[in-house]
């Protein structure tokens, strides 16, 4: 693990599945720190789910109060509709991963490629994987995609620090759903743009 990159958070499982353990290790070990980072660690954030086991079970949802999260389950069979990896995230993360990769290989000789362990290649695929998170990151419109699949609410609500009626687009992210709740005029959605490390999950 030492010389996995850190930008990263690893989790292993046998089959590299989501299971009721590694769903659990997620919300102490990713979700928790991701708050932290993003700001208002002390505010109830609302977490989009796509129904898998691990994430509706009850230790699961115990944990998540715990790190101040709120479970909200999109519905069944619904996830390239509603969730923003299917709606260019994920194919812009792998079509950079790949980019990183091949120029990682480029750089060495054949002989060395083929010398390579499983673990070395792990560990290069670590690295190339949090370089292409950190590029989508500053490059991928999530605030723009969140609109498109539902998730920003319209609301009009008086504003106590300017004194007068405000209407203002907000998003509802892992970021802090009661973010700003006094001023509309001056909440901005936090989306992902740092300090949030890529979830990777590896099988063992």
């Amino acid at each position: 693990m030492q010389k996995y990159d850190k930008r990263g958070f690893y989790q292993f499982q046998k089959k590299a599945w989501y299971d009721r353990t590694t769903c659990c290790e997620w919300v102490d070990g990713n979700f928790r720190p991701a708050r932290l980072a993003l700001g208002h660690p002390d505010k109830l954030a609302l977490l989009f789910m796509d129904n898998l086991d691990g994430q509706k079970c009850a230790e699961f949802k115990r944990r998540l109060e715990r790190a101040k999260g709120a479970a909200h389950y999109t519905p069944a069979n619904m996830t390239d509709d509603l969730q923003l990896v299917d709606k260019g995230l994920g194919k812009m993360l792998k079509s950079k991963i790949a980019i990183n990769i091949e120029a990682a290989t480029r750089e060495m000789n054949p002989m060395q490629v083929h010398a390579m362990t499983p673990e070395d290649r792990r560990i290069m695929f670590t690295k190339c994987a949090c370089d292409a998170w950190e590029l989508v990151c500053q490059t991928y419109d999530f605030e723009g995609n969140f609109d498109k699949i539902g998730g920003t609410i319209n609301r009009c609500a008086p504003c106590s620090a300017c004194a007068r009626p405000t209407r203002a687009r907000r998003s509802v992210t892992i970021a802090d759903c009661d973010a700003h709740s006094t001023c509309m005029c001056t909440w901005r959605p936090a989306f992902p743009t740092c300090g949030v490390s890529l979830t990777i999950s590896v099988a063992t």
